[in-house]
């Protein structure tokens, strides 16, 4: 089986099952995504940013419209779309505050897709201490998310994207 190729720009690590990132990491280090506690609303978050990553990794290919297309299913019409572009937007302050690459599972390998990264595990638990209002255990991890850079604009985009889940009745 082949997998993508993987451009260095900061943001994404395509990791499928058995395949070797550029650090030289295995893949099979993941944990189960069932294992991780995540609500229906946090796994459909880490399925929809997972299609945003594989867009940014393989620019040629429109995976962010399955994640628009994710938003609208379990979110619905009216809020999906806003939900998806203020969850891009959050990717895009966590990428500009990383400085190294962000592991992620590919999203089209059914296999590999119930598998959970170190780095993707940060990113939904910052999502959800923001969400629930433990505001030093968002900062904590959204520290450790940006690797110790400014994680203030993401903390700001996750909290846009708490309000638009608060509006949408999440």
């Amino acid at each position: 089986m082949s997998w993508p190729s993987v451009t260095d720009w900061r943001a994404a690590t395509v990791m499928g099952d058995g395949m070797v990132n550029r650090q030289g990491v295995s893949a099979r280090r993941q944990t189960k995504l069932a294992d991780a506690g995540f609500d229906r609303d946090e796994e459909t978050l880490l399925h929809m940013a997972r299609r945003f990553f594989l867009s940014y990794a393989q620019p040629p290919h429109p995976h962010w419209e399955s994640a628009i297309d994710i938003a609208m299913e379990h979110f619905g019409a009216e809020h999906g779309p806003g939900i998806a572009v203020t969850l891009m937007n959050t990717l895009r302050a966590m990428r500009t505050a990383r400085k190294t690459t962000f592991r992620f599972i590919n999203p089209c390998c059914a296999q590999c897709a119930a598998k959970l990264t170190d780095c993707e595990r940060l990113l939904i638990r910052t999502i959800r201490f923001v969400r629930v209002g433990e505001n030093s255990s968002a900062q904590t991890e959204a520290l450790m998310l940006c690797e110790g850079f400014d994680s203030g604009p993401l903390l700001k985009a996750i909290r846009e994207l708490d309000a638009r889940l608060t509006v949408c009745g999440r």
